[in-house]
């Protein structure tokens, strides 16, 4: 964090800390559903978004790819047939946004420049229905963006299945304390799969898929934070509405958080 100037008054000092301190934080959750309470359901293509509350969902190719299927909103109370040749998330009733095909999900909050907070949400691993036992079937990572551009990431371990079962389970995340006081424009979702040994991979070979919920944010000030609060890693990866060609990200699996 940059030190507090010095040549300013202790009172002017205090009241600005003050001041930052009062701004609102206007909490919301992203259930995938409407405002009623209704579950949304439907396919999301290269580009296309949607509102929930007062934030943008949006669903990107990491490679463009304008038309290709990215992901969905799938009723988990029913599937209506969506998951026949996946084994989707399991244990969650309701509507949650599945990322299919390597598809990356992108949150911004619907007032241009609105920094938020990412507190915490649910996620699944979504694969192959013939996909047997592994401890870790996957891993999600959380990229957020700062107005000064800078940018961070924690990453999640998505449990594997038993190979009679229907799905992946659900898990409840919350992110790290740190991660949690960082102020963001824009949030990014994206997936790696893992195998049997424990290698897990991103942006190859279309198996980066995942299910997430409840995704609970908080609305802050749009006044950019220090890039030196976090260092979370290097080698940053450009994705998103800034995506453009890359190889494959891979990590051993003991990297992820």
């Amino acid at each position: 964090m940059k030190q507090l100037n010095r040549s300013r008054t202790p009172l002017r000092t205090l009241l600005t800390m003050a001041c930052m301190a009062a701004l609102p934080a206007m909490a919301d959750t992203l259930a995938f559903e409407d405002a009623d309470g209704t579950p949304l359901t439907g396919i999301v293509r290269d580009g296309q978004g949607f509102s929930q509350g007062n934030y943008m969902v949006h669903g990107y190719a990491f490679e463009p790819s304008p038309g290709s299927l990215v992901g969905a909103v799938i009723d988990g109370g029913s599937n209506s047939g969506a998951c026949v040749a996946l084994a989707c998330g399991a244990g969650n009733p309701t509507s949650y946004y599945a990322a299919l095909n390597d598809g990356i999900v992108e949150i911004e909050h619907g007032t241009a420049g609105t920094a938020f907070r990412l507190q915490s949400f649910d996620a699944s691993y979504i694969g192959n229905i013939y996909l047997g036992f592994q401890p870790v079937a996957g891993v999600l990572r959380v990229q957020g963006f700062r107005a000064d551009h800078s940018t961070v990431w924690e990453d999640f371990e998505l449990v594997g299945r038993e190979q009679d079962t229907p799905g992946f389970d659900f898990t409840h995340f919350v992110t790290s304390a740190n991660f949690a006081a960082q102020q963001f424009v824009t949030i990014d979702f994206f997936g790696f799969s893992c195998n049997t040994d424990g290698k897990c991979s991103a942006f190859d070979n279309l198996r980066g898929q995942f299910g997430i919920d409840n995704i609970a944010l908080s609305a802050v000030s749009a006044v950019p934070e220090p890039s030196s609060w976090l260092t979370f890693g290097a080698g940053l990866l450009a994705i998103g509405r800034l995506a453009r060609r890359r190889r494959p990200a891979a990590m051993p699996i003991g990297a992820a958080a």
